[in-house]
């Protein structure tokens, strides 16, 4: 996988291929970051007894867009990224569906009331 990088003489789809990169970037970057956090509080919880961990983050196959079939899946399904499947999600672990039925807006408004953002008018 190469990194996007923007310069001028790219065409809009390019752009717009290149901001989609990078938001799933960021949602990959979340998604390790959860699940070491969470690995690291189970592991303080339990010690070294644990074998399986419960993690807050995954990806699941839900194949209603043509080439973006993969959805990242945030805490547990609270905020889901449906990503290209040629997109390169390292190890982050197959998990079932669990989308909590969200809409983007009530996603976005979710992050922003956890973020302590006001949403404007």
């Amino acid at each position: 996988m190469e990194p996007y990088v923007y310069n001028e003489s790219l065409t809009l789809e390019e752009q717009l291929d290149g901001a989609y990169w990078e938001r799933n970037m960021l949602a990959l970057m979340l998604a390790h970051t959860l699940n070491r956090q969470a690995i690291t509080e189970q592991r303080r919880f339990y010690g070294s007894t644990i074998d399986k961990y419960n993690l807050p983050c995954g990806y699941y196959v839900h194949g209603e867009w043509e080439g973006w079939s993969r959805v990242i899946s945030l805490n547990n399904g609270e905020a889901t990224f449906h990503v290209p499947d040629d997109f390169d999600l390292g190890n982050l672990p197959r998990i079932a569906s669990n989308w909590d039925g969200h809409t983007t807006e009530e996603k976005w408004t979710n992050i922003m009331n956890k973020l302590g953002l006001k949403k404007t008018e």
